[in-house]
């Protein structure tokens, strides 16, 4: 938590923090978690550092252990790190590529709008209160499009609407016309 962009951390201040040893900093060099850059300072480098944390360029700031840290690391032969801190981007960027190469499920993709006739079916098989023309001039003249989303199931879109539908009207309760049997209408009136 506290260590810089570069995952550089003065492990001292660490230690008194957690009020832990010297014993427990070389248990965590021995699991090969850290590592020790200066051995006077205690400045310790985390070793996955940059798996765990994705640091976006514009949000990166260069700690005060930076050079300390690529004069330790192994250089390739144009004389950078192996790892340097765009490798973390790049590597996010792949994978939400490979993610969505592989993620895509049936669930993912867009259904086939449906057509008026489909619409009024399922309407009456719900006995929805939802005007089944206008649903589907909506979203037709919207693209089955909510926002720059597509729909992927029209049918769940419908029974929200009946939700929306009831909340907006009152409850109707059914009119009792029970009393109109009660009087009889003769030619002079009501009697």
């Amino acid at each position: 938590m506290v260590a810089d962009d570069d995952g550089c951390v003065d492990a001292i201040m660490v230690m008194r923090t957690y009020r832990s040893t010297r014993r427990e900093l070389n248990e965590l060099v021995r699991e090969n978690l850290v590592q020790i850059l200066d051995q006077r300072l205690l400045i310790c480098y985390i070793v996955d550092w940059e798996q765990i944390n994705k640091i976006r360029k514009d949000r990166y700031h260069r700690g005060p252990y930076y050079d300390l840290l690529q004069s330790t690391r192994p250089r390739t032969p144009n004389g950078q790190p192996e790892d340097n801190q765009s490798a973390p981007e790049a590597r996010q960027g792949q994978d939400r590529k490979e993610e969505d190469r592989q993620g895509k499920s049936q669930m993912d993709t867009a259904c086939a709008p449906p057509t008026m006739e489909e619409v009024t079916d399922y309407c009456k098989q719900r006995r929805s209160p939802v005007d089944p023309q206008w649903f589907y001039d909506y979203y037709q003249s919207r693209g089955w499009c909510m926002g720059k989303v597509t729909v992927r199931d029209w049918k769940a879109l419908l029974r929200n609407w009946e939700k929306q539908e009831r909340r907006q009207s009152p409850a109707r309760e059914e009119e009792d016309y029970s009393w109109l049997g009660v009087f009889e209408e003769t030619e002079e009136g009501i009697s």
